[in-house]
């Protein structure tokens, strides 16, 4: 029988959360000595694990577990955490936030209101250079203090309704100056040097293979941390994964290959498939010839059939898309974003093709006559690959185009692409809350994620004007400043993006897929 795509709405946005195996009977004896141990594959060694640099789902797969917020993604809303409490301002402009007394790091030290203040404003340090740091800019902060070791002041420019929604993301965790590398990263995956305040702490890493985390008995809610051990795997090879998945050697996986995923819909019960606040597209270097031509652009935008992409590449339940905002985010009237935006004149098949063509003729390149031969650069997934191969091929077919696929680990892909130093590249984006902003903020000039080095000046005062605004006109801007974004077709939307979780929920229970496209088992349990 075929799995139907789950949605479903948090209370503090419109990411998508499953709690898996609620309810069941945990058999498991407490008195029994056993280990409770979970073993999960992230797909590959994340970029950083630094808090303060992380931008990573592969990386916040692991910071949630090892570090705590003031606030914490449970059960569908944000829910107090390193903080016991808040208070907030008549105006919404002061959030005043209360420390629980028995908050601990892993070493037994109290968690300060002051390890709060050193982690923002290094996060903020252009020294640092967080490619996260905008992300501030998000929430309308103006200012943060440790009042005191126990309370933490921030105070807004304006009333601003997903700041409480940031809290949970890993740029906002606390560190300790006394601990870590100022300027490197690198710090964050010695075990010597890390010191967390979360449900775990780690206890080994080996890069490319493995993260061994175990519980930390200074939690302030050790009590209810049921899990006494967690390994994160490192396999990049979907197949491998799966096979390990199906062998019984690993309990869970978060991407399959494409080709297997109508088999698991029809035969894998613990195999499920989730709408995402997520959108793939490629974009285009703008600033250097041939893509600086927005004929070119738009021709290579309207020569490709995503709806071919998805249902006989990709074949995970992804949508074809027509702008950077996906369908689960909502407007003020309580319409899907992108369905009130329209579709810019994008298609989703090949029904442009022939203006395609007149447009690369207009361009200087007739049939594709004279087009220099180009690159595709993606980071190594076997999703990533075959999709590029599909672009690949139906440029060549349709334009008459050539190109080479360039495949980079992570954290060289990464650095790359926020150095502009790509002709084509694959990207996506998995939102941080339910609001366009944590989508449109990204092309505005200089953030480190406008990879296409997009630049318009009326774009840039509509996403800032938006984020200070509510209601009906603040969804005018972002609708306005999207136009202008898609009509550059500096960006190529390629699918609505789905997540797939297959967890072994015979043996664990209690589990939750976050908003962030990433997995909790910090309240988790195993069924011995």
């Amino acid at each position: 029988m075929m799995k139907k795509i789950l949605a479903g709405i948090l209370a503090f946005g419109m990411g998508i959360s499953l709690l898996a195996g609620a309810g069941q009977d945990v058999k498991a004896s407490e008195s029994d000595g056993s280990v409770k141990a979970i073993s999960f594959n992230i797909g590959q060694e994340p970029t950083t694990l630094d808090p303060g640099l992380n931008s990573g789902v592969d990386g916040t797969m692991i910071i949630t577990h090892l570090y705590d917020g003031l606030l914490r993604e449970r059960n569908h809303e944000m829910v107090p955490a390193t903080a016991e409490s808040y208070d907030v301002s008549d105006d919404g402009l002061t959030y005043t936030f209360h420390l629980r007394e028995d908050a601990k790091w892993s070493d037994g030290e109290p968690v300060r209101a002051q390890d709060f203040e050193f982690a923002w404003k290094r996060v903020q340090d252009p020294v640092v250079a967080s490619t996260y740091s905008w992300i501030f800019d998000s929430g309308n902060i103006e200012s943060y203090r440790a009042v005191d070791d126990q309370t933490f002041e921030v105070t807004l420019t304006a009333p601003t309704p997903v700041f409480l929604s940031l809290l949970g993301n890993a740029t906002f965790m606390p560190l300790r100056e006394d601990v870590i590398d100022y300027e490197d990263g690198g710090w964050a995956v010695d075990p010597e040097k890390v010191v967390t305040n979360g449900p775990f702490y780690m206890d080994s890493y080996a890069a490319g293979d493995k993260l061994v985390m175990k519980k930390n008995e200074n939690y302030y809610d050790a009590e209810n941390i049921k899990i006494d051990e967690i390994t994160a795997l490192m396999i990049v090879d979907q197949t491998t994964a799966l096979t390990g998945y199906e062998s019984g050697q690993i309990d869970a996986i978060f991407a399959v290959p494409p080709a297997e995923i109508p088999r698991l819909l029809t035969e894998e019960p613990n195999f499920m498939v989730y709408e995402s606040n997520s959108v793939n597209f490629y974009c285009f270097n703008v600033n250097e010839a041939p893509f600086d031509d927005i004929r070119v652009r738009q021709a290579f935008s309207y020569a490709i059939d995503r709806t071919a992409i998805c249902n006989d590449v990709l074949k995970s339940g992804d949508v074809p898309a027509y702008s950077m905002v996906p369908g689960v985010i909502y407007d003020d009237e309580g319409v899907p974003f992108n369905q009130q935006s329209g579709d810019y004149g994008i298609p989703t098949d090949l029904s442009k093709l022939e203006e395609a063509k007149q447009l690369l003729a207009d361009a200087g390149y007739p049939d594709g006559e004279g087009f220099p031969e180009f690159e595709i650069l993606y980071n190594t997934n076997e999703s990533n690959k075959a999709v590029c191969e599909a672009l690949q091929q139906m440029w060549s077919e349709n334009l008459g185009v050539t190109c080479t696929l360039v495949n980079m680990e992570s954290a060289v892909f990464h650095q790359t692409r926020v150095a502009h130093d790509f002709q084509v590249c694959r990207g996506g984006w998995v939102g941080d809350y339910a609001d366009p902003l944590t989508h449109l903020e990204l092309y505005v000039t200089d953030n480190p994620s406008n990879y296409a080095g997009f630049s318009d000046e009326t774009y840039d005062s509509l996403i800032a004007e938006a984020s200070e605004l509510s209601g009906a006109e603040r969804f005018d801007k972002f609708y306005e400043a999207e136009k202008i974004l898609m009509e550059s077709y500096a960006y190529m939307p390629i699918s609505y993006e789905t997540d797939t979780t297959l967890v072994n929920n015979d043996k664990i229970v209690d589990w939750e897929w976050l908003s962030t496209s990433s997995p909790s088992f910090v309240y988790a349990d195993v069924i011995q």
